[in-house]
């Protein structure tokens, strides 16, 4: 695999390939580099990629590039049987789920910040908690909930860019507006994007090991809803990381320092499932 970097233990008892945030298609992120660090001494090989490039990359594709890295970290380590674990944090847990769902070849799944609801329906979520605490009222949040139907109902194609743009022109005067995360000027037709994603449907087809870490305070995923939907996996493990947000880091979003809570709780785990 192009763009990568491999770091293999001697003995090597398991891989783990990581899989992307949304907003850092980079194998160099601070969370991918402490694996490669931290995870060799336990044994496990681990294999960082850059994922394809362009923006919006389908979910299934990018379940596509991590099913064909697990085939290449094994034929690396020389191991067709090597367990292999996939990690994802944030919209990369998503593809993980894809991926593991699609056969037995995933060992085990780490995700992190991981929405149990869709795409459209976290965007609700963290668009309205960010307004609310910016200081804005209910008022404001009932305008922003109304823009953002709107906006689902141009992806969805219900509605052209010429019907959705009035909309826009309604509310990008007010302050608020660029908490809304939607653009000033759309095109007739949206670009394609995933928004009514559901992970709860793959979840019937995944029955390997899954461990489910989120910070105490995220401010991208609804935390309790999430769980509830991945309560339904039948090998489940939740990490509630004290100090940590949408990811087990001293910034909450992925840089700072990593947490130690989160890096015991991944050894931990790896230990009492995959390296057992």
């Amino acid at each position: 695999m192009d763009h990568a970097d491999l770091t293999v233990p001697p003995g090597a008892r398991a891989g783990l390939i990581p899989l992307h945030p949304a907003n850092d298609p980079s194998r160099g992120s601070l969370l991918f580099a402490d694996l490669a660090e931290q995870l060799p001494r336990l044994g496990v090989a681990v294999l960082r990629y850059d994922r394809r490039p362009g923006e919006d990359i389908p979910l299934e594709a990018q379940a596509d590039d991590a099913l064909e890295a697990a085939a290449d970290l094994r034929a690396a380590v020389g191991d067709p049987a090597l367990p292999i674990v996939l990690w994802g944090y944030s919209q990369g847990a998503w593809a993980c789920l894809i991926a593991a769902a699609r056969g037995p070849g995933i060992a085990a799944l780490a995700l992190l910040g991981a929405s149990g609801v869709s795409p459209a329906q976290q965007m609700r979520y963290t668009t309205e908690r960010q307004l609310r605490e910016a200081g804005y009222g209910e008022e404001d949040v009932a305008d922003l909930r109304r823009l953002r139907t709107e906006g689902e109902r141009y992806i969805r194609r219900e509605q052209g860019g010429s019907a959705f743009q009035p909309v826009i022109d309604e509310y990008a005067g007010r302050p608020w507006f660029p908490l809304a995360f939607i653009p000033r000027e759309v095109p007739e037709t949206p670009e394609p994007w995933e928004m009514d994603f559901d992970p709860a449907t793959l979840l019937g087809q995944i029955t390997c090991p899954v461990l489910a870490v989120y910070g105490d305070d995220d401010r991208w995923v609804p935390i309790d809803p999430s769980i509830a939907v991945f309560s339904a996996l039948p090998q489940l493990e939740i990490v509630r990381i004290s100090g940590g947000g949408h990811a087990p880091t001293t910034d909450r979003e992925g840089g700072g320092e990593v947490l130690p809570q989160y890096r015991d709780a991944l050894a931990s785990w790896l230990s009492r499932t995959v390296l057992r």
